[in-house]
């Protein structure tokens, strides 16, 4: 469109909307304010309308340039500059008569040229280069299988037909083929009927009760049947006096020297192996309570005599003197397997430092006023030691005793030993100190069942559990298998 097309336009808006203004003005009333609307939209420039083309509606229209050049005044018909493209779609393809039965099988090639008349027809409008490549890629590739398959199926014109019928036999010689398939079949009839009858053999041999021998038990020694034979003594009924009222004993909870008859003895030669402060500081503690003294007066009332006739025999047996260990047991101990060293790097102290600040007071009592950390390999010396201990039963003077202050002798209890025992496992634990879940609960069960019945009531989930609620551990069920770690 040239610059003098441009103004020509320009001049026949200008007249149209004189004209309908004037026209809109005789018609309409003048007493409403109508004319608002009518003046907003035909003085409105120009220049605000005018906009660039976009390409997409550039590929809608075309630009014809007129034929004879006229005034607008004076030419009555309307000259057509801009003319509308015409699109025609894609002939519909002529469909072969079929029958209604049949599958309608489309060639691929109908496809792919229907596709590529579509982009060529909107090629001005939008072009699409790659879209056109694909579809020439695939009718390339059409025509090569085309030709392939062409040449296959000229090959297998050329090779020799193998299945030409035979001339057909003759009656005698048909005869012959089937007395010889049948005498085969029989033959395979006899085989399996054989395997038949050695297979229902070995069955009912099978089946057959085997004679079992008899379990002699071994004889037993005179001491057993003697311990199985002795019958149950009667019941002793116990008889005291007014001196020996119960109401009336005044008790001193601070004196840890009364003897009971339900305290054990202990010997200092089993407990010299044994290593640590917590240890030594027992045997110590009871070393002392045995050198010193204790009194006791024995009431030699008939009464009492008569109410515990067993007390002689009993005091008898106590003041044998039990035989010491000789001194070659002491000198050549058993050798046993010392705890496995473990490596120590910043994961494992990032887990001592854990379990100090968590559970310190419970499971290092000796490291609690001491001034900074200790090292990590004495900590985890430390809980490996802990977890090979047993735990011993208490005596009532002790158990009296810590109603009024805590733990005199200083010995763990049989949660803090199952408790070392799980940290000990997972810290010599590889990789990354983790165990699986179920391997976790076999070990601690198998160390409860060592502890025996003073670790009744405990269990391995309760151990387990109890470290996960204080955040020392933690269980990740992310990689289709419970592992439990450090919660570090």
């Amino acid at each position: 469109m040239t610059i003098t097309t441009l103004s020509d336009h320009i001049d026949a808006f200008t007249r149209h909307t004189r004209s309908i203004n004037s026209s809109a003005s005789q018609i309409s009333n003048k007493s409403l304010h109508s004319s608002l609307f009518t003046r907003a939209v035909l003085n409105t420039h120009l220049g605000d309308l005018i906009r660039d083309i976009d390409p997409s509606e550039l590929g809608l229209f075309t630009l014809t340039g007129p034929q004879n050049q006229q005034n607008y005044e004076k030419d009555t018909q309307q000259q057509h500059e801009i003319k509308r493209t015409e699109f025609t779609g894609a002939t519909p393809l002529r469909r072969n008569p079929h029958r209604r039965d049949e599958k309608q099988s489309i060639e691929p090639e109908v496809y792919a040229r229907a596709a590529l008349k579509y982009v060529e027809q909107y090629q001005p409008i939008r072009p699409m280069p790659r879209a056109y490549d694909q579809i020439v890629s695939i009718l390339n590739r059409l025509n090569d299988v085309r030709q392939k398959i062409d040449a296959f199926n000229s090959d297998l014109n050329k090779q020799p037909q193998e299945n030409i019928p035979k001339e057909p036999l003759s009656s005698k010689a048909q005869i012959e083929q089937e007395e010889q398939r049948i005498r085969e079949l029989q033959q395979r009839i006899a085989e399996l009927n054989k395997k038949k009858d050695a297979a229902q053999k070995r069955r009912t041999a099978s089946l057959k009760p085997s004679t079992l021998l008899e379990k002699k038990l071994p004889p037993t020694s005179p001491q057993e049947d003697n311990f199985w034979n002795t019958p149950i003594g009667p019941s002793r009924t116990l008889r005291f006096t007014e001196s020996d009222n119960l109401m009336d004993e005044q008790v001193n909870l601070g004196d840890i020297s009364t003897a009971s008859f339900g305290s054990p003895t202990v010997r200092l030669a089993d407990l010299a192996g044994l290593q640590g402060p917590i240890f030594q500081s027992t045997v110590a503690a009871t070393a002392t309570r045995e050198d010193t003294p204790t009194l006791t007066e024995v009431n030699s009332e008939p009464g009492t005599s008569e109410s515990f006739p067993e007390t002689s025999e009993s005091q008898d047996k106590a003041s044998e003197p039990v035989e010491a260990p000789s001194p070659k047991r002491r000198e050549t101990p058993l050798k046993a397997s010392g705890p496995k060293k473990i490596r120590v790097n910043i994961e494992l102290e990032r887990i001592i430092t854990k379990i100090i600040s968590t559970m310190g007071n419970i499971l290092l009592p000796e490291h609690r006023n001491t001034q900074g950390s200790p090292p990590v390999a004495d900590i985890v010396a430390h809980l490996q030691q802990l977890a090979s201990q047993s735990p011993q039963p208490d005596s009532p003077s002790t158990s009296a005793a810590s109603t009024v202050s805590t733990d005199i002798t200083g010995r763990p209890s049989v949660q803090d030993i199952l408790t070392a025992h799980l940290f000990t496992t997972l810290i010599s634990a590889t990789p990354n100190h983790s165990m699986a879940l179920s391997k976790v609960k076999e070990n601690v069960q198998l160390k409860i069942k060592s502890c025996g019945p003073l670790a009744a009531g405990q269990t391995n989930t309760r151990i387990l559990y109890g470290c996960v609620a204080k955040r020392l551990l933690k269980i990740d069920r992310g990689g289709g298998e419970q592992i439990v770690r450090f919660d570090i």
